[in-house]
């Protein structure tokens, strides 16, 4: 068996990289095709686009709090509802709900689907009168608390921008209707003989000009607003999301987006290979069921040469691919008194309603000073006034510098590098029940195993996103260690499996959880500490960075970097790759239920385990305590190390292990709330070593 894996090692060595490494390559379009029957796949972008190029796309954040109202319909009008509903059928003068709009390279989703929302709220609102498409540019550029422009952005401060400041007028890219057209060219979506560039880089954002495209146009008369004390979040119930969009109009939401998505073609669609990329902002325009498929309709933003049209149906009982943070708003009608035009060209005359000319003169002030305002420090997660505001508005943890203060969102999702199979394929282990009464309050296996010193170990993957192959590595060190009653004490190395491992995603770019744990029974990987460690075999090819500790000569955390070269031999001549390698054991790589009891037998009985989480932007700013989120939007999933459990203060919690290095939280551990949903444990894996 051996010999076995020794020849299969030396093959992997000499081979080109897997066409995996693509995840919108031909193989996985047909393996999607092949699996499935609700929808069809195909070829949307070019089949070399990398994770860093579909991550760029989803840019909608979601906050760990919400301060919208919720608005809630009469639970006696859900008779009303009809099986089947298309916004474009039920309002046909209102052309907006048809248009398929372009974010191009730009992570703007969470602008188009609010403005497009919005356009079509102006149309429905007025009878059809008045048709205006409300600018992407104006809301992307201008909306400071939208947090990041390209980079992404929130939906609940892009309604209350409506609201607060106005959005002016502007369509596509090269249109010249409307104040501020998208400065962005549309880009292509594979349909033969388009002569449009591929969707390929990530842009800055426009910057933010007060000003109308055409000379001809006035900025201030081209404004539209939503209406004060009318925009509200809808609850997340099936009914009174669809009486919401019955009887308003389209909405604008959030979904988890998986790699997958991107090449949707048709049908109703479902997660079914692939990993998540972040959240998506989409706008939904009714309902349906289709062979006996519950969807919901939707327009995304990737030109009309994605998807149905530029259109979609995804499943609507599939938590996979639930609704977050559904928002929508009413717009403005202003009118003067004695006057029966517009007061702009765009405020909408609502004859029932008299709203005084003071309001106008507010409205404009207000913009005024919008124009000259510097730019918000929020647009930085890890601000001094952001650290300020978490440590003054809870007491279960303290916030602090781990980071530099104008570290970027990018920089940080960078390092949140575990990505989430829709599908486990690994077997699941569950403990025998009745030993549930013998699991402690409280456990640290640092203090179980005192002999094991990996279990104390604090590694860091620098700027890397490598957090899911340093959660595998050390767990499984622990392991080793634990599982040979001390005897055997080896750090495994994460530049071995980070570099070597093909199927397990995208190196620096992120990768599995799962596929690590197997790599390590199939392949083997070899020991190795550290950067510049001289223990152990491939020592990690990355420098540790600062964590603001005064007085460090460590480097910013600043830089992303390439994933090494996978080579199948020692840093030092005198030691023998094949020699170095560990080994899990064959059919001893599982998935623990998610539940707390089976997660603490686990870790009690075989030792620490590898997880993931949602990386709030929060996080980042750890330093003690039992975390949960406060302030700050989810940035990807990461991956960390679970080692025990207990309680602090009256607050139950998990004892982690992060890849930080010492500089960060408690010498590099935490303790995170165990009965939080928001950072629920997923995918919690381990296995048993080949000793």
């Amino acid at each position: 068996m051996k010999i076995i894996l020794c020849l299969a090692l030396v093959v992997v060595s000499q081979a080109l990289p897997s066409a995996e490494v693509y995840p919108l390559s031909d193989e996985v379009i047909n393996k999607i095709n092949s699996m499935q029957s609700t929808w069809t796949a195909g070829r949307n972008f070019p089949v070399n686009t990398t994770v860093d190029q579909l991550r760029a796309l989803a840019g909608a954040f979601l906050k760990p709090v919400q301060t919208l109202p919720t608005k809630m319909h009469d639970v006696s009008l859900e008779d009303t509802i009809p099986e089947s509903f298309d916004a474009r059928e039920q309002w046909l003068d209102c052309p907006s709900i048809r248009d398929i709009r372009d974010q191009a390279s730009c992570g703007s989703c969470w602008a188009f689907a609010a403005v497009s929302a919005m356009s079509d709220r102006i149309c429905i609102h007025s009878k059809g009168e008045k048709k205006v498409k409300v600018s992407a540019e104006d809301l992307l550029s201008c909306c400071e608390d939208g947090r990041d422009g390209c980079f992404g952005g929130l939906l609940d401060a892009a309604w209350n921008y409506w609201v607060e400041n106005g959005i002016v007028s502007g369509g596509d890219y090269g249109g010249t209707e409307g104040c501020r057209a998208y400065s962005f060219a549309p880009c292509n979506h594979h349909i033969e003989g388009s002569e449009k560039p591929d969707c390929e880089i990530p842009f800055e954002a426009p910057a933010c000009v007060k000003q109308c495209d055409s000379s001809k146009l006035t900025y201030k008369d081209e404004l539209t607003f939503g209406k004060k004390g009318s925009i509200y979040l809808i609850s997340s119930d099936e009914a009174q999301l669809k009486l919401e969009i019955m009887t308003n109009g389209p909405v604008e939401a959030a979904i988890t987006m998986y790699s997958d998505f991107y090449t949707y073609k048709s049908g109703v669609y479902q997660p079914i290979d692939g990993f998540i990329t972040g959240f998506h902002a989409v706008k939904l325009i009714g309902w349906g069921e289709e062979n006996g498929t519950p969807y919901w309709l939707g327009a995304n933003s990737f030109s009309t040469e994605w998807g149905e049209d530029g259109f979609f149906k995804i499943n609507r009982e599939d938590k996979r691919t639930r609704l977050f943070e559904v928002y929508a708003g009413l717009p403005e009608f202003l009118f003067i008194k004695g006057v029966g035009t517009q007061t702009s060209r765009h405020h909408i005359i609502d004859k029932g309603t008299k709203k005084s000319v003071n309001m106008k003169i507010i409205l404009c002030l207000a913009l005024v000073v919008a124009t000259y305002a510097l730019p918000s420090p929020n647009i930085y997660p890890l601000s001094d006034e952001v650290i300020n505001r978490i440590n003054s508005i809870q007491s279960t943890w303290t916030a602090g510098r781990n980071f530099p203060a104008n570290t970027t969102i990018d920089q940080l999702r960078v390092l949140a590098g575990a990505f989430i199979r829709p599908v486990q394929t690994l077997p699941t282990k569950i403990h025998d029940l009745s030993l549930e009464d013998t699991i402690p309050e409280y456990f640290d296996a640092r203090e179980q195993w005192p002999d094991c010193p990996s279990i104390r170990d604090i590694r860091d993957q620098a700027s890397c996103g490598a957090c899911w192959a340093f959660a595998a590595v050390s767990a499984m060190s622990d392991r080793i260690c634990i599982h040979s009653k001390s005897e055997k004490k080896v750090k495994v190395s994460a530049e071995d499996l980070l570099s070597c491992c093909e199927n397990c995603g995208y190196g620096c770019d992120g990768g599995y959880l799962e596929p690590a744990w197997n790599y390590w029974v199939e392949n083997g990987i070899v020991s190795g500490g550290e950067y510049g460690d001289t223990e152990g075999c491939r020592a990690y090819s990355f420098a540790p960075c600062n964590h603001y500790v005064e007085g460090s000569e460590k480097p910013d955390c600043e830089t992303v970097t390439e994933t090494p070269a996978c080579v199948k031999q020692c840093d030092s001549s005198s030691l023998s790759y094949k020699n170095e390698l560990t080994f899990g054991k064959k059919d001893s790589v599982y998935t623990i239920i998610s539940n707390e009891s089976q997660i603490k037998l686990e870790i009690m009985t075989n030792g620490p385990v590898e997880t993931s989480i949602a990386m709030y932007a929060d996080f980042y700013a750890y330093k003690s305590g039992v975390y949960q989120p406060t302030e700050g939007i989810i940035l990807g999933h990461h991956a960390i190390k679970i080692i025990g459990w207990g309680e602090e203060n009256g607050n139950p919690y998990w004892l982690g292990a992060n890849s930080f290095n010492t500089d960060w939280g408690e010498d590099g551990f935490f303790k995170m709330n165990r009965e939080d949903k928001r950072i629920r444990l997923i995918s919690v894996y381990a296995g048993l070593p080949e000793l």
